[in-house]
């Protein structure tokens, strides 16, 4: 049978490993996302600029 303790470590362990789902994804796809107006006043977000044209917006 599992103690007090033993399903409070359990339960921090859950939280622990839930937490690095969602953390882990999230560092990985931190990228840069470019801006780009257009003659037109289009606006273009892409994560691969193509031209010189494209600043950094996030």
């Amino acid at each position: 049978m599992i103690g007090k303790r033993g399903k409070l470590s359990l339960r921090l362990f859950a939280v622990f490993m839930s937490a690095h789902l969602v953390v882990i994804p999230a560092a990985q796809a931190a990228e840069n996302i470019y801006k780009y107006i257009d003659s037109d006043g289009i606006l273009y977000f892409t994560n691969v600029p193509v031209a010189s044209d494209y600043h950094v917006y996030v």
